[in-house]
């Protein structure tokens, strides 16, 4: 992640998320230390990252049954978020 602006990259996930589920609390309690975020998914980023398995909640579909929904977790919606600002770019 040598070319996206990782700075940007943290502060929109932390304050990002699904309109199905509520705000990720832990997420939202990093909100001020987006510096110390970015210096932990930077040495993160450099070295070989491993990702982790997302865990599937099911939210209710009135009449339809339950609809799968994926929670990724933070290092992997940043190491997301920061590709696809180097593909949009």
């Amino acid at each position: 992640m040598q070319h996206a602006d990782l700075d940007e990259v943290v502060a929109a996930e932390l304050v990002t998320w699904n309109k199905l589920t509520p705000p990720r609390w832990a997420d939202r309690a990093l909100v001020g230390s987006e510096s110390e975020v970015v210096s932990w998914f930077g040495s993160l980023a450099r070295r070989e990252l491993e990702l982790d398995a997302e865990e599937v909640l099911f939210a209710r579909k009135l009449g339809r049954g339950a609809r799968p929904i994926a929670l990724l977790g933070l290092k992997e919606r940043l190491l997301y978020r920061g590709a696809v600002s180097v593909i949009l770019d």
